[in-house]
Parts: C-alpha cells; sequence; structure tokens
C-alpha cells in the first residue's frame, strides 16, 4: 500500500502498479503446468510474504493463483486482493474465500450453507491460508 485517503465514508486505497500476470494467466502460458525449479521460486516468495502478512497479525483468507501478479520485468511475486483479509483473532466468518481454496475448518459443520450464509466459527485464520497455498502449490 503506497497512501489510503479517507473521504467522508468513503477510503481509496492507493497500491502499487504491478506489470505482468497473475500466476494463474502465467500458468496457462506455460500450458498448463511449470517447472518445478519455477513453481518453487514463485512459491517460496508467496511463503515468504504469507509469513510477513501472518507476522503482523493478518490473514489474507483468500490465496489463490488468481491474486499473485508476478512482475514481468524483476520476476517478483506481489500477493494482492486484500478485500478478504482480516486480523487473525476476529476472523470468524466461514465459508469466506474462493470455493476451491477452502480449507476444510471453513465450512465447518454447517458445510454448503457457509458459503451461502454468514455462518461463524472459531478457526486458525493462518491456517487456512497455509492450506490455500497447499492447493495452489499442487496447481502449479
Amino acid at each position: 500500500m503506497l497512501d489510503f485517503v479517507v473521504e467522508e465514508r468513503q477510503v481509496a486505497i492507493v497500491w502499487e502498479l504491478v506489470q505482468g500476470a497473475d500466476l494463474l494467466d502465467l500458468l496457462n502460458e506455460h500450458g498448463g503446468r511449470l517447472e518445478e525449479r519455477l513453481a518453487a521460486f514463485y512459491f517460496a516468495q508467496l511463503a515468504r510474504g504469507v509469513e510477513e502478512i501472518h507476522a503482523h497479525g493478518l490473514a489474507h483468507r483468500d490465496i489463490k493463483p488468481e491474486n499473485c501478479m508476478v512482475e514481468r520485468v524483476t520476476d517478483t511475486l506481489k500477493i494482492i486482493d486484500f478485500g478478504l483479509s482480516k486480523h487473525q483473532q476476529s476472523a470468524v466468518t466461514l465459508g469466506v474465500g474462493t470455493p476451491d481454496y477452502l480449507a476444510p475448518e471453513l465450512l465447518g459443520e454447517a458445510g454448503a450453507a457457509a458459503l451461502r450464509e454468514r455462518v461463524t466459527g472459531a478457526y486458525d485464520a493462518r491456517a487456512t491460508d497455509v492450506w490455500a497455498m497447499g492447493v495452489l502449490l499442487y496447481l502449479l
């Protein structure tokens, strides 16, 4: 985040411009599968980024290839779209995130109803980020 502006009841957030593709587009450009070395290179950057997010008491809650941009010139991975992020202690809404990357505990006992309704429950938001990272790595 570079800056933010608050006007009455609206907040505008200014992010850096990332010129490149997201990981899903990059994956498609490589025929649906990255070489192991390249997948490890991007995944290591993702892991360091998520570790930093967690170190600040936050959880992203929507880790997926579409939310990982790769800057073409520097080959640097940038995590984007913090719209669902929360402080780890206040992350209680189940069924939050992209269904293909949801950890089982985000469905809870409510199952599919958690995806349709505002169902709450206790879970470790950091662990759900790690689950989504595992799904992303499998996809790569």
